[in-house]
């Protein structure tokens, strides 16, 4: 869709414009191998002045960048000469098409070889950092080689225990991609460790972490086991336990999320979310019985519980009636 987005910025950035730099283009690949590698990337670079907006030329400029301090230089370039022409409409500075080129900025230095230059491997290191690098190969390789392989191990784990924290605290398509994400940076450091016995403990140590926390609420409430955890089992040469025990353990844990919630100060946003977690889980949980001695134990948790004052309600307020009672009432009632 961007591409065919561009057109239309590449159009109202000025038509004249746009056939010059595609012009540009045009030359550009009539050029030899060798014309290509001398003179063809300033001819980018000359045509995306006349045009920030024609893919073409980007797409050209981002493959002719042969090394990662090429990239980023091609980057900042590109994001001045996209900045200057911001006061046009219908030209925007940011939005689809920066954020596409960027991310292809960042899977280019990822699959490029790092520089061996320390400096230099710094400064591209300092620029994914800088710039949001959502690239897991990217970040770890250059981690790897600016700050070395026991701090890559430690930043790895730093993150996984963050990823666990907030995936679990909340319910949302957004866990799918941070999943997906995790598991390109464990699979990244694990590939950074030479020695298996090594691969084998680290990934042993950090799956431990996981323990209960297998699954995750993702995309329209489905209960997911985390790809993460599952490849952390792998590495560790561990088996996961089968389905139903998992799910016994997700169960656990939301039936001590609803005691931690009627013993403290509930909040109506919280209570609503822990609500949908119940009713998802509900919906998953395959065996009858398993589910029935858990809604039972949940009915007799908020017994007596079923209404709560907000911390933040007004003095004299009428108590709020709590959702998870009226959930765990309506999954007591089916069959």
């Amino acid at each position: 869709m961007v591409y065919h987005q561009s057109i239309a910025w590449a159009v109202n950035y000025g038509m004249a414009a746009f056939l010059d730099s595609t012009i540009t283009h045009r030359v550009y690949q009539l050029l030899g191998e060798a014309e290509r590698r001398g003179a063809g990337r300033k001819l980018l670079t000359s045509g995306l002045a006349l045009n920030p907006y024609n893919f073409l030329l980007t797409d050209a400029a981002q493959a002719a960048a042969a090394t990662a301090q090429e990239q980023v230089q091609f980057w900042r370039t590109f994001q001045a000469t996209l900045q200057a022409a911001g006061d046009k409409a219908g030209c925007p500075p940011g939005g689809l098409y920066s954020q596409t080129v960027k991310k292809r900025v960042f899977a280019n230095i990822a699959k490029l070889p790092t520089p061996k230059d320390e400096q230099a491997a710094r400064e591209v290191y300092a620029f994914l950092q800088t710039e949001g690098c959502d690239t897991p190969e990217a970040l770890v390789t250059y981690r790897l080689t600016v700050e070395g392989l026991p701090a890559l191990l430690a930043s790895t784990e730093a993150r996984y225990k963050e990823h666990l924290s907030a995936t679990r605290a909340k319910a949302s398509g957004e866990n799918d991609t941070a999943c997906t994400m995790m598991v390109a940076t464990l699979k990244a450091t694990a590939a950074a460790i030479p020695d298996k016995e090594q691969r084998k403990q680290w990934a042993l140590g950090i799956l431990k972490q996981s323990e209960g926390r297998e699954k995750y609420f993702g995309q329209g409430m489905r209960v997911i086991t985390d790809p993460s955890v599952a490849f952390l089992a792998k590495q560790a040469e561990q088996r996961l336990p089968d389905d139903r025990q998992l799910i016994q353990l997700l169960l656990d844990r939301l039936g001590a999320e609803l005691k931690e919630s009627v013993a403290g100060e509930r909040d109506a946003k919280q209570c609503r979310l822990l609500s949908v977690k119940i009713e998802a889980a509900a919906r998953h949980t395959k065996d009858p019985d398993q589910k029935r001695k858990w809604v039972e134990c949940l009915s007799e948790t908020i017994k007596g519980h079923e209404t709560f004052t907000p911390t933040n309600a007004r003095k004299g307020a009428k108590p709020l009636r709590d959702p998870c009672a009226d959930t765990i009432q309506g999954l007591l009632a089916s069959p």
